[in-house]
């Protein structure tokens, strides 16, 4: 009797194991994040990142650095409250809605970038007379530096885009 319930209860516990399945999805974007705090958010990413394709490993690294940058928590948070406030943030988002966020973080960035540097080359503009050489090389390398960032935005918005679209199914 006891060799029978010993292996019925073995069968059990044996099937109760196959029929459990990964409940991930097959695509990494519909990936959830599963963080409380800080440590589980880092632990999530330790195990997760690795398993995703290299080209989007790098970019939702890229995005998370984004996203700990616009991550205001205060002018005397500590690194792990900031870091805490992150994890709460990112908590039971999928990785497509960080990818969103984080790209969102970058086309704001590349908005303030070119405001400031089209604002320099207006300032620049109106100081002087166009005749100084020095002046107008500094220009010409303003505008360079806009057309550049034109070009840089132009591209995290159609990325933010594509991003939109692949969670519409």
């Amino acid at each position: 009797m006891d060799r029978t319930l010993f292996t019925l209860l073995l069968g059990l516990a044996l099937l109760a194991g196959c029929s459990r399945s990964d409940t991930r999805s097959p695509d990494p974007l519909d990936w959830r994040i599963g963080a409380d705090d800080a440590f589980e958010l880092q632990e999530w990413f330790d195990t997760n990142i690795p398993l995703m394709p290299e080209e989007l490993a790098q970019e939702v690294t890229l995005c998370l650095s984004n996203l700990r940058a616009s991550n205001y928590a205060g002018p005397n948070a500590e690194p792990l409250a900031k870091a805490n406030k992150l994890a709460h943030r990112l908590d039971g988002r999928t990785i497509r809605e960080v990818l969103i966020q984080g790209n969102e973080a970058t086309v704001r960035l590349v908005e303030s970038q070119l405001q400031r540097e089209a604002d320099e080359l207006m300032r620049m503009i109106n100081t002087t007379d166009g005749t100084d050489a020095r002046a107008q090389k500094y220009i010409d390398r303003q505008r360079t530096i806009i057309d550049a960032l034109k070009k840089r935005l132009a591209q995290a918005q159609d990325h933010l885009t594509e991003l939109h679209a692949s969670g519409l199914k």
